[in-house]
C-alpha cells in the first residue's frame, strides 16, 4: 500500500459532442490537461474544483454532478485519485493569469478524435478510455 495519495477534482465540461482541455505552460513543455487540480487537506473535493477552476480560466462554475467518476493512476511515484465532475461555467470569456513558471495559456473545445492525436496530454492511459465513453 502506498505510503501517500493525492486526490485531485477535475472539470468535465462538454459542449456538443466537445471536451474543454486547458493548455498548462511549464517551462518549456505544454501539456493538455481538464482544468482542475490538487484537493488541498481538509477541502471538500467540488469546492476545490470550483476554486481550481477559477484559478485556471478566471471564471466561476457549479458543480452540476451528483457523483464523480473516478479515475485510479499510478504513473508518478505516488498514486493518484482523479474524480472528475461535470461542471457547468459562469461564462466562457476566460481570464489566464500568467505566473513566472508558466500556467494556463489556452482552453478549448476537443472532440475526440482531436483528443486521441494529442502528443502532449497529461495521463492519456487513464483518461482516454473515460473520454470514449462520454464522447460515444
Amino acid at each position: 500500500m502506498p505510503e501517500k495519495m493525492f486526490v485531485a477534482a477535475k472539470s468535465l465540461i462538454k459542449q456538443e459532442n466537445k471536451i474543454l482541455l486547458i493548455a498548462e505552460k511549464r517551462g518549456n513543455d505544454v501539456s493538455y490537461d481538464l482544468p482542475g487540480g490538487r484537493v488541498d487537506p481538509g477541502e471538500n473535493p467540488s469546492e476545490a474544483l470550483v476554486r481550481e477552476v477559477k484559478e485556471e480560466l478566471g471564471v466561476g462554475s457549479k458543480v452540476v454532478s451528483e457523483l464523480p467518476i473516478a479515475i485510479w493512476s499510478e504513473q508518478r511515484k505516488d498514486p493518484f485519485i482523479f474524480l472528475l465532475y461535470q461542471i457547468i461555467l459562469d461564462s466562457d470569456e476566460y481570464e489566464f493569469e500568467k505566473t513566472n513558471d508558466g500556467g494556463v495559456i489556452e482552453a478549448k473545445y476537443f472532440s475526440l478524435a482531436e483528443i486521441e492525436s494529442l502528443d502532449n496530454l497529461l495521463r492519456p492511459k487513464e483518461r482516454l478510455p473515460v473520454f470514449r465513453q462520454l464522447l460515444k
